[in-house]
């Protein structure tokens, strides 16, 4: 017999904090990193802004089809998207790679600053 998930996910408004609050962060910190000359560390700066939220929102929408499909398929169809979230991870590796290590580190940046808008906003969701 299939269980039914407890939770629905995230509500709509957690992800745009979410999303919101990591693109003006990171559009800022690639704004500064540009001014002063950064030009590589700003590009990764900015593409590590997109992408951030790209990845929860293709994050979410994993799961959610994950847990529809469920218990019989639901395993296969996970095993299938790790693969897929890891091949695009190793090719945008590569892809920030090929631009500079710095464009790699700027979207590193990013990624931690997304992941700390994230802890604040779960944190001020669960008072």
């Amino acid at each position: 017999m299939a269980r039914k998930p407890k939770s629905a996910g995230p509500s709509g408004a957690f992800l745009i904090r979410v999303c919101l609050g990591s693109l003006v962060g990171s559009l800022l910190l690639a704004a500064i990193a540009y001014g002063t000359g950064y030009l590589y560390f700003a590009k990764g700066l900015f593409l590590g802004a997109f992408l951030s939220p790209l990845h929860l929102l293709g994050l979410k929408s994993m799961v959610s089809r994950v847990l529809a499909a469920g218990q019989t398929q639901g395993p296969g169809l996970f095993r299938i998207y790790h693969l897929i979230r890891w091949v695009l991870f190793a090719l945008i590796i590569w892809a920030l790679l090929t631009v500079s290590v710095f464009c790699l580190l700027g979207a590193l940046v990013s990624y931690t600053w997304f992941l700390l808008v994230l802890v604040w906003a779960g944190l001020k969701t669960a008072k």
